[in-house]
C-alpha cells in the first residue's frame, strides 16, 4: 500500500514537472525553427524563389518583346473618343470608392 502511494506521488511530480518545463521546450522548439527558416531565407530561398519567379513571369521583367509594350502600341491606336471613354471608364473604377466615401462622410 505504502508502494503504491508512493508510485502516485511520484507520477504526479514527473507529470508536473512535465507540465511546466513543456512550455519552456515548445519555445525553444519554436525559436530554433524559425532561426532555421531565417537562415535557410538568408542563404538558400530567396535565390531559388527568384529564380523560379523570373522563368515563369518573364513578360513582367520584360523577357517578351510582344507583350513589353502591348499597352503603349494600344494608347497609341485608340482614336481621341476611345482614350476619353476609357480614361473615363478607369476614372470611375479606380476612383469611384474615394469620391463616394468623401461624399457621404461630409468631407
Amino acid at each position: 500500500m505504502i508502494q503504491q502511494l508512493f508510485k502516485v506521488i511520484l507520477g504526479g511530480i514527473l507529470a508536473g514537472i512535465a507540465l511546466f518545463l513543456l512550455p519552456f521546450l515548445l519555445i525553444k522548439l519554436l525559436i530554433i525553427f524559425l532561426l532555421m527558416g531565417m537562415i535557410f531565407r538568408l542563404f538558400g530561398w530567396r535565390r531559388h524563389r527568384w529564380h523560379h519567379h523570373h522563368h515563369h513571369h518573364r513578360s513582367f521583367y520584360g523577357m517578351d518583346p510582344q507583350k513589353k509594350y502591348a499597352y503603349a502600341q494600344r494608347w497609341r491606336n485608340m482614336s481621341e473618343e476611345e482614350r476619353k471613354q476609357f480614361v473615363q471608364k478607369m476614372e470611375t473604377e479606380l476612383f469611384s470608392s474615394h469620391t463616394n466615401t468623401s461624399t457621404n462622410t461630409g468631407i
